[in-house]
């Protein structure tokens, strides 16, 4: 019954990192765009302002 655990525990890390990897790089991709557009709505700004 011991053997059971340590066969799942491998199964269950390799589609839990995978998948939290994809979250992490998906939410970062997020949050890059919406820096960059924010970061390109100040910088159309900045020559008018000017």
């Amino acid at each position: 019954m011991s053997a059971l655990p340590r066969s799942r525990e491998p199964q269950v890390c390799d589609a839990v990192l995978p998948a939290f990897a994809y979250r992490t790089v998906t939410f970062g991709w997020f949050v890059a765009g919406a820096i960059e557009r924010r970061f390109i709505v100040s910088a159309d700004h900045l020559p008018s302002l000017s």
